[in-house]
């Protein structure tokens, strides 16, 4: 019984410390800066619909994770509840 313990809390040390690292280094890690930040690549607003339209996951790995210079005209906006 007394080995049980010694293994359940070794167990949730481990544990806590990897929390701990994964709070830290993930959950915890700075936000880029946008205003300096140069863009990775610039594309008309057209462009970037007509790509989502066609293929979300196709336009996900193309454009999710980058800083984008989207020239257009703003026709409306919307608001979703979706999110």
């Amino acid at each position: 019984m007394k080995k049980i313990l010694i293994i359940a809390f070794v167990l949730l040390v481990a544990g806590a410390i990897a929390a701990f690292f994964v709070y830290k280094y993930v959950y915890n890690k700075p936000h880029p800066d946008y205003k300096v930040a140069k863009a990775d690549l610039a594309i008309e607003a057209k462009r970037l619909w007509t790509d989502y339209s066609m293929n979300k996951d196709i336009a996900d790995k193309k454009y999710t994770g980058k800083v984008m210079e989207i020239d257009g005209i703003i026709m409306r906006v919307e608001w979703s509840t979706r999110w």
